[in-house]
């Protein structure tokens, strides 16, 4: 299994773990030998400037994904970018049935979408 470096900034959401995450994400399947992902959880405040700021919407959303644009195939460990997330605003989508699949389900669509920006880069 490749090699894949987590950085988390901000509180998890209750009952999410750094290890159920390092889980989940170890899964996702990629062709670099070692990558390395942002995740930051922030309030729904903060959520809404970026997204008002990147995507020219005026609302919070649950997740947004900002690769790194610098990154190569050719180092040693790829850093794909940031996720960050909105705890407040997946409950509210999902609803507080929300469950850790639910969680898991979400950073791996991030990690997906980080992915498919680097294979076109």
């Amino acid at each position: 299994m490749a090699q894949f470096e987590l950085e988390i900034v901000g509180a998890l959401p209750g009952g999410l773990t750094r290890e159920l995450i390092q889980r989940a994400l170890g899964t996702v399947r990629h062709s670099h030998a070692a990558i390395a992902v942002e995740i930051k959880f922030v309030e729904p405040e903060e959520m809404r400037y970026l997204n008002q700021t990147y995507r020219k919407k005026d609302e919070s959303t649950d997740i947004l994904e900002f690769p790194t644009a610098t990154a190569t195939r050719n180092e040693p460990v790829v850093h794909l970018g940031s996720i960050v997330v909105s705890a407040t605003d997946h409950l509210r989508t999902l609803g507080l049935d929300s469950t850790l699949d639910d969680w898991k389900e979400l950073l791996i669509h991030g990690v997906k979408n980080l992915l498919h920006y680097h294979r076109r880069m």
